[in-house]
């Protein structure tokens, strides 16, 4: 955020800084221009935290829409320590796919696509149990046809984290570069090609049932169908 700020300090006007950057102290010059103001880091923090937290909801509203929250959900994650999870792969995961194991928890959507739950019994749909061996069959790939799989993977760089299997063995995962919020979508299809979506783990779930996004590794069927959630059996 000091960096933000630092940034965008020498293109507005002192009265567009104090609103702004409110509350405000005199006496620090920041960027090129001698402005006297102090921002408030947690402030800007907590109003920018604040609208992010908006936006996801705005998007899980759309997605609930679209995909009813069960009545009786299995294996939901509220309430659970989502911090060993974020211990595991040392950064956090979308607030979005978060919520979504706290509302569906373990299930498959449309008959067709798992997302994998690390609060899972089964071992088969963990996300932190199914981690290493979906990465082992991607790096397979990887060695195999470099140039169709040209993604680094967890705990590269940016590298690909699974979060959802198909039955046909797609593999659908965020590349992990930058800050979870801005995760993009990268599918790997069992018989397609590798497709990359800028968009969230809700906008991607949305988008495929409203129809507005295409998959390859997706039924066609999904656009404006009736598609739903069922949760698994424990």
């Amino acid at each position: 955020m000091k960096d933000f700020a630092q940034f965008i300090a020498p293109m507005l006007s002192q009265r567009m800084l104090m609103v702004l950057f409110k509350p405000f102290k005199l006496g620090q010059v920041v960027g090129k221009r001698k402005v006297q103001y102090v921002v408030d880091l947690k402030w800007w923090s907590d109003l920018f935290s604040e609208f992010s937290f908006r936006v996801y909801m705005k998007n899980f509203e759309k997605m609930s829409n679209y995909l009813t929250i069960p009545s009786s959900s299995c294996e939901a994650g509220k309430g659970l320590n989502w911090g060993l999870v974020t211990n595991f792969y040392g950064k956090s995961l979308p607030t979005d796919y978060m919520m979504f194991i706290e509302h569906y928890g373990s299930g498959e959507i449309g008959g067709w696509l798992t997302v994998l739950n690390p609060f899972s019994k089964n071992t088969y749909i963990n996300l932190l149990h199914q981690f290493a061996p979906i990465l082992s069959s991607v790096s397979t790939l990887k060695e195999e046809f470099p140039e169709t799989y040209p993604f680094p993977l967890l705990f590269e760089p940016g590298g690909l984290l699974p979060w959802g299997i198909s039955i046909d063995g797609d593999i659908y995962c965020w590349s992990t570069a930058g800050v979870s919020g801005k995760w993009k979508i990268v599918v790997l299809g069992r018989h397609s090609e590798p497709e990359e979506f800028e968009v969230s783990f809700t906008s991607f779930i949305n988008g495929l049932l409203n129809g507005s996004i295409s998959c390859k590794a997706i039924p066609q069927e999904w656009a404006g169908g009736d598609i739903r959630f069922v949760p698994y059996t424990p």
